[in-house]
């Protein structure tokens, strides 16, 4: 199914499945699912990979999506502050990949800041202690 999200101010046609599976495959020689968990890390999420799965949904709907490079090249605003790209590009991998009820992009993307922000925390608390790992 297609859905239609807005990140960096502009309006992307997306669809899972399959075909976003091996667009991804064959553009970045590499496994989705497998870059996809490691994006997701204590230190936040990683944007590159998550562009990479959003322009392989976008490939599944559209076959005519330029190559990634040509395709980030389109987006005109891009605020790496707008932590609401990564939840909205999170909310519609969830919408295509899985059927079942999942927490709203909202709910993720609380869930991933406060991660984030207890890793920080937990940094921070080590540097206090004088334990600062390089």
């Amino acid at each position: 199914m297609v859905r239609e999200i807005e990140i960096y101010g502009k309006r992307v046609a997306v669809a899972g499945g399959p075909l976003a599976v091996w667009a991804y495959w064959r553009e970045f020689e590499s496994d989705l699912w497998a870059d996809l968990r490691a994006a997701n890390t204590d230190d936040g999420p990683i944007l590159a990979v998550w562009l990479q799965v959003v322009w392989a949904m976008a490939k599944a709907a559209d076959e005519a999506t330029p190559e990634f490079g040509k395709w980030l090249g389109a987006f005109e605003e891009f605020d790496l502050g707008d932590v609401t790209a990564v939840a909205v590009m999170d909310q519609a991998f969830y919408a295509a990949f899985f059927r079942q009820r999942q927490a709203s992009g909202a709910e993720r993307a609380r869930r991933a800041i406060g991660r984030w922000l207890e890793s920080i925390a937990q940094r921070l608390s080590g540097a206090a202690d004088g334990d600062v790992a390089r």
